[in-house]
């Protein structure tokens, strides 16, 4: 596959998705949060682009941070 094959496939899915959604309750997301602070979507980019192109303002997700440091950051970021 080309990397042109590999993007219109990704979007081909998407799209699959988003005309299903409403029949459908998709998985939460799947992040971890990076020592840098950076989020990084371990499962769920069709599901995250999905989610973009229909404006959504909040999604389904799990996030988790390795280390106490990294956890303690992502709490001040979310709040809890």
């Amino acid at each position: 596959m080309t990397e042109e094959n590999d993007i219109e496939y990704f979007f081909s899915h998407v799209n699959e998705m988003m005309n299903a959604v409403d029949n459908w309750n998709p998985p939460p997301l799947i992040i971890e949060y990076k020592e840098d602070g950076d989020f990084y979507v371990c499962d769920g980019r069709h599901r995250l682009e999905m989610f973009r192109q229909k404006k959504a303002k909040a999604v389904p997700a799990i996030v988790w941070a390795t280390g106490k440091e990294n956890f303690d950051r992502l709490q001040e970021i979310i709040k809890c």
